[in-house]
C-alpha cells in the first residue's frame, strides 16, 4: 500500500491507523506541520515482535501463523532510528511508511528465523482459531496482509540500509 491508500476495510490496523492519525488534525488545523509515520514490524533483537517470533522457533517450536501468505512489512531497528531523523532534518510533512522495500509473506519471515537460528520447521501451522484465542484482537498485527510499500521516503532521499530481510536478521 502507498501511503494515500484509502482502503475500505475495517480490520483492527485500519482503525488504529485512522484513529492515530486523526489525532494530527486539531495541530494540521492551527496550521502546524506535521508528519505521520506508518511503522511496519520493527526488526529489534530485544524488543517487540522479533524476540516473541523467535522464541518458538529456538525452542524448535517454530510455524507460520494460519495460512503464511500474508504480507508483513519489517523495518530493522536501526534504519527505523534513522527514519526518524531523516524525516526530522528533512522537515518532512505528511505521511510516510516506515518500512523497509521488501516486505516478505509470513512463511518467508518465518523460514527466514529458522534459517538464522539453524532451526528446522516440523510442526503445522499455527490454525487462526488458536491466534484468536492467545491474542485476541492483536492476531491483526499477524494475520491482516500489510505489503506497505516504501518508494515515498525512498524517493524524499532516504537510504535504507537493510533492504533484504535475510541480511537484517543476521544483523
Amino acid at each position: 500500500y502507498e501511503e494515500n491508500f484509502q482502503g475500505t476495510d475495517a480490520g483492527f490496523l485500519r482503525t488504529v491507523v485512522k484513529s492515530w492519525e486523526g489525532s494530527l488534525k486539531p495541530f494540521q488545523a492551527i496550521e502546524v506541520k506535521t508528519t505521520a509515520l506508518r511503522i511496519g514490524i520493527v526488526l529489534d533483537p530485544q524488543e517487540g515482535a522479533l524476540p516473541k517470533l523467535m522464541g518458538p522457533v529456538k525452542y524448535y517450536f517454530g510455524a507460520a501463523l494460519a495460512c503464511g501468505d500474508q504480507w508483513q512489512s519489517w523495518i530493522h531497528i536501526d534504519d527505523l532510528v534513522r527514519l526518524l531523523m531523516f524525516v526530522l532534518e528533512s522537515k518532512l510533512e505528511g505521511v510516510y511508511n516506515a518500512v523497509a522495500p521488501n516486505p516478505v509473506q509470513q512463511i518467508e519471515l518465518t523460514k527466514a528465523i529458522a534459517k538464522i537460528l539453524q532451526r528446522p520447521l516440523v510442526l503445522p501451522n499455527v490454525p487462526e482459531f488458536a491466534l484468536r484465542l492467545m491474542l485476541g484482537e492483536m492476531r491483526a498485527i499477524a494475520l491482516e496482509s500489510q505489503r506497505v510499500c516504501a518508494s515515498k521516503i525512498q524517493d524524499a532521499g532516504f537510504k535504507f540500509n537493510f533492504l533484504e530481510l535475510e541480511s537484517a536478521l543476521e544483523d
